[in-house]
């Protein structure tokens, strides 16, 4: 976990299409906004899907929202 050898570049872009989910009720640097910032030049293709009423811990706070959400990424893009 502390090795320095072996490690991938922090910075490569991820050539795989990317999903990631935010709570809107997170931190500032969590949402939706700083996420897509962050992750853009790193991810191609990147989608940022935001979750208005959850927080930090969306799989607890709206499960089947997040269900729903990762079964149409994964069927749009993977299936």
């Amino acid at each position: 976990m502390f090795a320095q050898d072996g490690l991938p570049d922090p910075n490569a872009a991820i050539a795989v299409p990317v999903l990631a989910v935010t709570g809107e009720q997170d931190g500032e640097h969590m949402r939706h906004a700083a996420v897509h910032v962050a992750l853009t030049p790193l991810c191609d293709p990147l989608e940022v899907v935001a979750i208005a009423d959850a927080g930090h811990y969306p799989m607890q706070e709206t499960p089947p929202l997040l269900v729903s959400i990762l079964e149409r990424f994964l069927v749009d893009e993977h299936l």
